[in-house]
Protein backbone atom coordinates (compact mmCIF):
# COMPACT_ATOMS: atom_id res chain seq x y z
CA UNK A 1 0.00 0.00 0.00
CA UNK A 2 2.64 2.17 0.73
CA UNK A 3 4.63 1.53 -2.05
CA UNK A 4 1.64 2.12 -4.32
CA UNK A 5 1.11 5.50 -2.36
CA UNK A 6 4.88 6.55 -3.50
CA UNK A 7 4.71 5.55 -6.97
CA UNK A 8 1.38 8.34 -7.31
CA UNK A 9 3.08 10.99 -5.65
CA UNK A 10 6.73 10.16 -8.08
CA UNK A 11 3.93 10.55 -10.97
CA UNK A 12 2.47 13.77 -9.85
CA UNK A 13 5.58 15.23 -8.89
CA UNK A 14 6.97 14.23 -12.81
CA UNK A 15 3.56 16.01 -14.10
CA UNK A 16 4.23 18.87 -12.13
CA UNK A 17 7.78 19.48 -13.81
CA UNK A 18 6.47 18.68 -16.86
CA UNK A 19 3.49 21.28 -16.41
CA UNK A 20 6.43 23.67 -14.94
CA UNK A 21 8.49 23.01 -18.17
CA UNK A 22 5.74 23.98 -20.04
CA UNK A 23 4.55 27.14 -18.18
CA UNK A 24 8.30 28.24 -18.50
CA UNK A 25 8.65 27.48 -21.64
CA UNK A 26 5.27 29.47 -22.19
CA UNK A 27 6.85 32.32 -20.56
CA UNK A 28 9.91 33.00 -22.74
CA UNK A 29 7.86 32.31 -25.95
CA UNK A 30 6.09 35.73 -24.69
CA UNK A 31 8.85 37.05 -24.12
CA UNK A 32 10.62 36.34 -27.26
CA UNK A 33 7.43 37.51 -29.14
CA UNK A 34 7.37 41.03 -27.04
CA UNK A 35 11.13 41.49 -28.21
CA UNK A 36 10.12 40.59 -31.89
CA UNK A 37 7.20 43.01 -31.88
CA UNK A 38 9.46 45.87 -30.05
CA UNK A 39 12.34 45.26 -32.76
CA UNK A 40 9.36 45.56 -35.42
CA UNK A 41 8.79 48.87 -33.70
CA UNK A 42 11.76 50.07 -34.12
CA UNK A 43 12.10 48.97 -37.56
CA UNK A 44 9.39 50.66 -38.68
CA UNK A 45 10.06 54.15 -36.73
CA UNK A 46 13.12 54.07 -39.01
CA UNK A 47 11.58 53.75 -42.19
CA UNK A 48 9.13 56.28 -41.36
CA UNK A 49 11.79 58.74 -40.85
CA UNK A 50 13.32 57.82 -43.41
CA UNK A 51 10.24 58.78 -45.67
CA UNK A 52 10.20 62.25 -43.81
CA UNK A 53 13.50 62.76 -44.08
CA UNK A 54 13.43 61.96 -48.22
CA UNK A 55 10.15 64.22 -48.33
CA UNK A 56 11.73 66.85 -46.89
CA UNK A 57 14.70 66.66 -49.18
CA UNK A 58 12.16 66.38 -52.14
CA UNK A 59 10.36 69.68 -50.88
CA UNK A 60 14.18 71.73 -50.54
CA UNK A 61 14.55 70.34 -54.37
CA UNK A 62 17.99 68.64 -53.58
CA UNK A 63 20.78 68.15 -55.98
CA UNK A 64 19.66 64.09 -57.47
CA UNK A 65 23.39 63.47 -56.08
CA UNK A 66 23.02 64.37 -52.89
CA UNK A 67 19.32 62.92 -52.43
CA UNK A 68 21.24 59.56 -53.80
CA UNK A 69 23.80 59.81 -50.70
CA UNK A 70 21.08 60.70 -48.11
CA UNK A 71 19.12 57.52 -49.39
CA UNK A 72 22.30 55.44 -48.80
CA UNK A 73 23.34 56.90 -45.48
CA UNK A 74 19.80 56.08 -44.53
CA UNK A 75 19.76 52.29 -46.08
CA UNK A 76 22.95 52.02 -43.74
CA UNK A 77 21.25 53.43 -40.89
CA UNK A 78 18.13 51.39 -40.96
CA UNK A 79 20.49 47.71 -41.81
CA UNK A 80 22.17 48.68 -38.48
CA UNK A 81 18.89 48.87 -36.73
CA UNK A 82 17.21 46.00 -38.21
CA UNK A 83 20.08 43.56 -37.45
CA UNK A 84 21.12 44.34 -34.20
CA UNK A 85 20.52 41.19 -31.82
CA UNK A 86 17.86 41.99 -29.31
CA UNK A 87 18.19 39.34 -26.16
CA UNK A 88 16.53 39.55 -23.12
CA UNK A 89 19.25 39.03 -20.04
CA UNK A 90 16.49 36.31 -18.78
CA UNK A 91 13.60 34.42 -20.57
CA UNK A 92 11.87 35.38 -17.28
CA UNK A 93 11.86 38.77 -17.20
CA UNK A 94 8.90 40.91 -16.40
CA UNK A 95 7.65 43.77 -18.61
CA UNK A 96 8.99 46.29 -17.16
CA UNK A 97 12.55 44.78 -17.55
CA UNK A 98 11.81 43.80 -20.99
CA UNK A 99 10.61 46.98 -21.48
CA UNK A 100 13.99 48.59 -20.83
CA UNK A 101 16.49 45.99 -22.24
CA UNK A 102 14.70 44.92 -25.55
CA UNK A 103 15.13 47.82 -27.48
CA UNK A 104 18.96 48.85 -28.75
CA UNK A 105 20.88 50.88 -26.70
CA UNK A 106 21.73 53.18 -29.58
CA UNK A 107 19.41 55.23 -31.75
CA UNK A 108 19.85 55.39 -35.25
CA UNK A 109 21.84 58.00 -36.22
CA UNK A 110 20.25 61.76 -37.05
CA UNK A 111 20.86 62.73 -40.58
CA UNK A 112 21.08 66.12 -41.12
CA UNK A 113 19.75 67.65 -44.26
CA UNK A 114 21.16 70.76 -45.03
CA UNK A 115 18.94 73.62 -46.42
CA UNK A 116 19.24 74.35 -49.75
CA UNK A 117 19.84 77.71 -51.30
CA UNK A 118 18.13 77.35 -54.88
CA UNK A 119 20.23 80.16 -55.98
CA UNK A 120 23.49 78.05 -55.49
CA UNK A 121 22.65 74.88 -55.43
CA UNK A 122 24.07 72.51 -58.20
CA UNK A 123 22.60 72.47 -61.75
CA UNK A 124 21.69 68.86 -62.42
CA UNK A 125 21.59 68.03 -66.82
CA UNK A 126 22.91 70.87 -69.01
CA UNK A 127 22.98 74.02 -69.04
CA UNK A 128 20.66 76.63 -71.30
CA UNK A 129 21.34 79.85 -73.12
CA UNK A 130 19.11 81.44 -74.49
CA UNK A 131 19.79 84.10 -77.33
CA UNK A 132 17.75 87.34 -78.39
CA UNK A 133 16.87 86.33 -82.26
CA UNK A 134 18.12 89.48 -83.68
CA UNK A 135 21.48 89.49 -81.57
CA UNK A 136 22.44 85.63 -81.93
CA UNK A 137 25.78 87.16 -81.04
CA UNK A 138 24.95 87.91 -77.36
CA UNK A 139 23.78 85.67 -74.57
CA UNK A 140 20.77 87.35 -73.41
CA UNK A 141 20.13 84.70 -70.35
CA UNK A 142 21.84 81.91 -68.79
CA UNK A 143 19.92 78.89 -66.99
CA UNK A 144 21.43 76.86 -64.18
CA UNK A 145 19.00 73.53 -66.24
CA UNK A 146 16.27 73.01 -68.27
CA UNK A 147 13.55 73.15 -65.52
CA UNK A 148 14.87 76.29 -63.84
CA UNK A 149 14.27 77.30 -67.78
CA UNK A 150 10.79 76.29 -68.25
CA UNK A 151 10.12 77.62 -65.07
CA UNK A 152 11.26 81.50 -65.86
CA UNK A 153 10.00 81.59 -69.25
CA UNK A 154 6.61 80.95 -69.84
CA UNK A 155 5.28 78.97 -72.81
CA UNK A 156 8.05 76.35 -72.70
CA UNK A 157 8.44 72.94 -71.65
CA UNK A 158 11.59 71.11 -71.57
CA UNK A 159 10.62 68.83 -74.53
CA UNK A 160 10.01 72.12 -76.46
CA UNK A 161 13.42 73.54 -75.59
CA UNK A 162 15.06 70.74 -76.23
CA UNK A 163 13.64 70.04 -79.90
CA UNK A 164 14.07 73.90 -80.46
CA UNK A 165 17.40 74.36 -79.39
CA UNK A 166 18.30 71.23 -81.52
CA UNK A 167 16.61 72.41 -84.67
CA UNK A 168 17.54 76.36 -84.23
CA UNK A 169 14.17 77.60 -84.39
CA UNK A 170 12.73 80.68 -81.93
CA UNK A 171 10.21 79.75 -79.29
CA UNK A 172 8.86 81.90 -77.04
CA UNK A 173 11.09 84.99 -78.06
CA UNK A 174 14.14 83.34 -77.76
CA UNK A 175 16.52 81.23 -79.50
CA UNK A 176 17.89 78.12 -77.41
CA UNK A 177 21.39 76.67 -76.71
CA UNK A 178 22.38 73.87 -73.97
CA UNK A 179 26.23 73.61 -72.86
CA UNK A 180 27.70 71.37 -70.84
CA UNK A 181 26.70 71.68 -66.89
CA UNK A 182 30.68 71.93 -66.05
CA UNK A 183 30.77 74.85 -68.23
CA UNK A 184 32.39 77.63 -66.12
CA UNK A 185 31.86 80.39 -68.37
CA UNK A 186 28.31 80.29 -69.10
CA UNK A 187 27.91 83.47 -70.64
CA UNK A 188 30.37 83.19 -73.18
CA UNK A 189 28.74 83.17 -76.39
CA UNK A 190 28.72 80.37 -78.86
CA UNK A 191 28.44 79.89 -82.62
CA UNK A 192 24.35 78.39 -82.62
CA UNK A 193 24.17 78.85 -86.57
CA UNK A 194 21.75 80.55 -88.47
CA UNK A 195 17.83 80.92 -87.39
CA UNK A 196 15.54 78.86 -88.79
CA UNK A 197 11.70 80.09 -90.16
CA UNK A 198 9.28 78.03 -88.79
CA UNK A 199 7.02 77.11 -91.64
CA UNK A 200 3.46 76.25 -90.84
CA UNK A 201 1.94 73.33 -93.16
CA UNK A 202 -1.15 74.83 -95.10
CA UNK A 203 -4.37 74.09 -94.35
CA UNK A 204 -6.69 74.41 -97.32
CA UNK A 205 -10.79 73.73 -96.86
CA UNK A 206 -12.02 71.18 -99.93
CA UNK A 207 -14.78 71.74 -101.45
CA UNK A 208 -17.00 68.77 -103.47
CA UNK A 209 -18.15 69.69 -106.81
CA UNK A 210 -20.39 68.18 -109.60
CA UNK A 211 -19.88 66.42 -112.87
CA UNK A 212 -20.11 69.70 -114.20
CA UNK A 213 -17.69 70.91 -111.51
CA UNK A 214 -19.71 74.30 -111.35
CA UNK A 215 -21.51 74.01 -108.11
CA UNK A 216 -20.14 73.30 -104.87
CA UNK A 217 -22.22 70.80 -102.68
CA UNK A 218 -19.82 70.57 -99.33
CA UNK A 219 -17.08 72.09 -97.82
CA UNK A 220 -14.87 70.03 -95.65
CA UNK A 221 -11.87 71.30 -92.75
CA UNK A 222 -9.52 68.65 -94.29
CA UNK A 223 -8.83 65.52 -96.88
CA UNK A 224 -9.28 63.49 -93.70
CA UNK A 225 -13.09 64.10 -93.25
CA UNK A 226 -13.83 63.66 -96.76
CA UNK A 227 -12.18 60.25 -96.60
CA UNK A 228 -13.99 59.28 -94.27
CA UNK A 229 -17.48 60.64 -95.58
CA UNK A 230 -17.17 58.86 -98.67
CA UNK A 231 -15.61 55.48 -97.45
CA UNK A 232 -11.89 56.27 -98.88
CA UNK A 233 -9.24 56.31 -98.14
CA UNK A 234 -7.35 59.79 -97.33
CA UNK A 235 -4.68 58.47 -100.32
CA UNK A 236 -7.43 58.36 -102.86
CA UNK A 237 -8.63 62.08 -101.99
CA UNK A 238 -5.74 63.09 -101.64
CA UNK A 239 -4.85 62.42 -105.39
CA UNK A 240 -8.21 63.32 -106.34
CA UNK A 241 -7.56 66.58 -105.31
CA UNK A 242 -3.91 67.33 -106.97
CA UNK A 243 -4.62 65.41 -110.10
CA UNK A 244 -8.55 66.11 -110.30
CA UNK A 245 -9.62 62.80 -110.95
CA UNK A 246 -13.54 61.49 -110.09
CA UNK A 247 -14.49 59.62 -106.75
CA UNK A 248 -17.72 58.22 -106.83
CA UNK A 249 -19.15 60.40 -109.21
CA UNK A 250 -18.06 64.12 -107.51
CA UNK A 251 -14.81 66.21 -107.77
CA UNK A 252 -12.82 67.49 -104.99
CA UNK A 253 -11.15 70.46 -105.42
CA UNK A 254 -9.18 73.39 -102.77
CA UNK A 255 -11.54 75.84 -101.93
CA UNK A 256 -9.44 78.76 -102.73
CA UNK A 257 -8.76 77.75 -106.14
CA UNK A 258 -12.42 77.75 -107.14
CA UNK A 259 -13.82 80.98 -109.18
CA UNK A 260 -15.15 83.76 -106.83
CA UNK A 261 -18.60 83.17 -108.19
CA UNK A 262 -18.73 79.76 -107.74
CA UNK A 263 -17.50 80.38 -104.03
CA UNK A 264 -19.74 83.08 -103.80
CA UNK A 265 -23.28 81.30 -105.12
CA UNK A 266 -22.46 78.25 -102.15
CA UNK A 267 -21.86 80.82 -99.21
CA UNK A 268 -25.73 82.21 -100.27
CA UNK A 269 -26.90 79.41 -98.38
CA UNK A 270 -23.75 78.27 -96.49
CA UNK A 271 -21.15 78.83 -93.85
CA UNK A 272 -17.12 77.33 -94.17
CA UNK A 273 -16.97 74.87 -91.58
CA UNK A 274 -14.79 76.04 -88.36
CA UNK A 275 -11.32 75.63 -88.30
CA UNK A 276 -10.76 73.56 -85.10
CA UNK A 277 -7.23 73.30 -83.56
CA UNK A 278 -5.94 70.33 -81.94
CA UNK A 279 -4.88 70.51 -78.71
CA UNK A 280 -2.06 68.08 -77.46
CA UNK A 281 -1.45 66.87 -73.72
CA UNK A 282 -3.38 67.21 -70.34
CA UNK A 283 -3.94 71.06 -69.63
CA UNK A 284 -4.83 71.85 -66.14
CA UNK A 285 -7.21 74.85 -64.43
CA UNK A 286 -6.97 76.19 -61.14
CA UNK A 287 -10.09 76.97 -59.83
CA UNK A 288 -11.17 79.22 -57.10
CA UNK A 289 -14.18 78.19 -53.79
CA UNK A 290 -16.90 78.96 -56.08
CA UNK A 291 -15.31 77.29 -59.34
CA UNK A 292 -14.36 80.18 -61.11
CA UNK A 293 -10.97 79.48 -63.23
CA UNK A 294 -8.48 81.64 -61.90
CA UNK A 295 -5.46 80.34 -63.78
CA UNK A 296 -4.38 77.71 -66.92
CA UNK A 297 -1.37 75.64 -67.11
CA UNK A 298 0.08 74.00 -70.40
CA UNK A 299 0.64 70.67 -69.11
CA UNK A 300 0.90 68.64 -65.71
CA UNK A 301 4.45 69.94 -65.11
CA UNK A 302 4.13 73.17 -64.79
CA UNK A 303 1.64 73.28 -61.88
CA UNK A 304 4.45 70.53 -60.36
CA UNK A 305 6.62 72.85 -60.68
CA UNK A 306 5.25 76.12 -59.41
CA UNK A 307 3.39 74.49 -56.54
CA UNK A 308 5.53 71.48 -55.94
CA UNK A 309 3.11 68.68 -55.75
CA UNK A 310 3.89 65.39 -57.19
CA UNK A 311 1.86 63.64 -60.21
CA UNK A 312 0.02 61.44 -57.88
CA UNK A 313 -1.38 63.94 -56.05
CA UNK A 314 -2.06 66.36 -58.76
CA UNK A 315 -3.42 63.13 -60.42
CA UNK A 316 -6.00 62.91 -57.12
CA UNK A 317 -7.52 66.31 -56.12
CA UNK A 318 -7.95 66.33 -60.10
CA UNK A 319 -9.96 63.51 -59.85
CA UNK A 320 -11.80 63.42 -56.54
CA UNK A 321 -12.88 66.84 -56.83
CA UNK A 322 -11.53 68.13 -53.51
CA UNK A 323 -9.53 70.97 -52.81
CA UNK A 324 -5.87 70.97 -52.64
CA UNK A 325 -3.74 74.06 -51.22
CA UNK A 326 -6.52 75.92 -51.22
CA UNK A 327 -7.74 75.68 -54.72
CA UNK A 328 -10.01 73.00 -56.77
CA UNK A 329 -7.98 71.76 -59.55
CA UNK A 330 -9.56 70.12 -63.01
CA UNK A 331 -8.01 68.12 -66.37
CA UNK A 332 -9.33 69.81 -69.63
Amino acid sequence: MIKQNKDSFNEMDISCLLLRAEIEKAKADIVKNEVEIKKMERIHEVEIKKMDILKLAIEQKMPIDQIKELLKTLEENNKQTSTEQIEPENNLQTQEDLSTSSLPTTAPQEVQIPVIDNNTRTPIGRQVQAYLPEDIKKVARVFSGLFEAQREVQGTTISEIKKYASTKRILAGYRWYLIDRNDTDPWRARDIGQTVEHTVKEKRFIAKLNLDRTEVLNVFSKQKEVAQAVGECTATISNAVKYGNCVKGYFYAPWDTLLEAIRNRYLENHSLPNERRVERGIRIQKLDEDKNVIESFRSAIQVQLKYNITAKTLHKYTSNGEMYKGFFWRKI
